[in-house]
């Protein structure tokens, strides 16, 4: 029964795609999502949002940094240059929120905005690095050891001599 659910929600994915073509300024192209998926996952993490499916993304010719994803059966719109998150309320199908983009744009969306409940920073693949225990500083500096019989050298051996206090 769930194999059948699948190929049908895919069917109506496929559908609506279809019917509703990918807004200007937007992308569904999978190399340009794939290419900043963990950035959008790590900062749809800082929200609470885990296992995403980054959807649409902004192009980079729009100037903006928005991306629609999908997480448990609803929609988010988030921008990580303004660092903000929202749920998207309405419309609440993916063909929906395509049709409201190409008539009306992302200001025709109603959003429910998130609070950040983690500061974004690396990703879970990312481990935390140790340190390596303090040791007592050691003066690398090595002195230049001047030769006695050169004329430059002693003379300024006797004018370093007048500069001691």
């Amino acid at each position: 029964m769930r194999e059948t659910e699948q190929k049908s929600s895919s069917a109506q994915l496929t559908t609506s795609q279809e019917t509703e073509p990918i807004p200007e300024e937007w992308t569904n192209d999978p190399t340009r999502l794939r290419r900043s998926h963990h950035t959008e996952t790590v900062f749809a993490a800082s929200y609470g949002l885990t296992n995403i499916s980054v959807l649409l993304k902004n192009t980079p010719v729009s100037g903006e940094f928005g991306y629609i994803f999908s997480c448990n059966g609803r929609y988010y719109f988030g921008d990580t240059l303004s660092d903000c998150m929202g749920e998207i309320t309405k419309p609440t199908t993916y063909s929906g929120i395509l049709h409201v983009l190409n008539t009306k744009g992302v200001n025709g969306l109603r959003t429910r905005w998130l609070e950040m409940i983690l500061e974004p920073g690396p990703g879970p693949e990312t481990e935390p690095v140790e340190m390596p225990p303090s040791q007592p500083e050691v003066n690398l500096f090595v002195p230049f050891k001047q030769s006695k019989g050169c004329k430059t050298c002693a003379k300024l051996d006797a004018a370093n001599s007048q500069c001691k206090p």
